[in-house]
């Protein structure tokens, strides 16, 4: 899976499940991630919280799918913030950058 964040808690909204188990045999909660494609952005959806460590493979949306209009907005807005970001960046020599406001 591509471009996905974990929400600050990490925690399903409502019970569910992956297939997984933890180390007391319990099955285990899926994790609310977000997704940041073109495709979908913002769209949240439940996943193994295990993805990278071959987990189950687990995954289902949580919100219903945006409007074409939404999608495009959603992604205008994350080309211009990605495009003001980089205006404000200024190198820091250790491959990140800081941002400098001015105003």
């Amino acid at each position: 899976m591509k471009k996905r964040s974990n929400l600050e808690s990490g925690t399903p909204t409502r019970s569910t499940y992956c297939k997984c188990r933890n180390m007391n045999g319990m099955v285990t909660k899926a994790r609310l991630w977000t997704s940041w494609t073109d495709k979908n952005p913002g769209r949240r959806f439940y996943g193994c919280p295990y993805y990278k460590k071959e987990g189950c493979g687990f995954f289902q949306w949580h919100d219903e799918q945006l409007t074409n209009r939404a999608k495009d907005v959603i992604n205008q807005l994350k080309w211009e913030n990605k495009r003001l970001r980089g205006a404000l960046c200024q190198p820091n020599g250790k491959g990140g950058c800081l941002m400098t406001l001015q105003g």
